[in-house]
């Protein structure tokens, strides 16, 4: 099942390029505030901010699969630049999330987002990235290159925080934008059905 459905993912994938004018620019589309157009919706916070770019002040892109263990370099099209992957998000918070995996606690190796509504929006997020592409895998140790954690949590996160409206939006918008959409959100149950890491 897990290669056909990356199969039917690829096969509507149009990435958008790396660069502001390219994913920068979608993601004002995708995390746009429902009550203001003019900004977005910062991932962390869920504060709504100004939407225009200005270099970073306002918010940045995070990676939610770090882009240090990618394995790709931020620029192109590639998995650093899958709209699903990322998510606008206030430059403090991201860098003091760096490169942790998401768990339950905050300490060198681990971050946990306060903002609870989001941990299922997370775990979806990794989980597509497993699905869409064949070198990444998910593990409940602390990952190396190619690898992103906690299966575990994120299993949990999953069921405790269902899909919800903007995320179902941010899906539609993504899918205008790059072509296909994370299943998950879609059909979240296809969870039970595929083993996509070692818990």
């Amino acid at each position: 099942m897990i290669q056909q459905l990356r199969s039917i993912l690829n096969s509507t994938y149009a990435g958008k390029n790396y660069d502001y004018a390219g994913s920068g620019e979608a993601l004002w589309d995708t995390d746009e505030d429902p009550n203001n157009p003019n900004n977005l919706i910062e991932f962390y916070t869920g504060q709504s901010r100004a939407g225009a770019w200005d270099a970073g002040v306002t918010y940045n892109r995070e990676h939610i699969f770090p882009q240090s263990l990618l394995g790709v370099s931020a620029s192109g099209v590639n998995a650093a630049s899958d709209l699903h992957n990322l998510k606008p998000a206030d430059a403090s918070i991201n860098s003091s999330r760096g490169n942790k995996f998401y768990d339950l606690v905050t300490n060198s190796n681990s971050y946990y987002p306060e903002r609870t509504e989001i941990h299922g929006d997370i775990a979806r997020m990794l989980f597509y990235m497993v699905i869409m592409y064949d070198e990444y895998t998910l593990v409940s140790t602390v990952p190396v290159v190619y690898q992103m954690a906690n299966l575990t949590t994120l299993l949990q996160w999953h069921l405790a925080d269902p899909v919800d409206a903007f995320e179902m939006r941010r899906n539609d918008r993504i899918q205008y934008h790059q072509g296909n959409r994370n299943p998950f959100i879609d059909y979240p149950e296809l969870i039970n059905y595929m083993n996509i890491g070692s818990a």
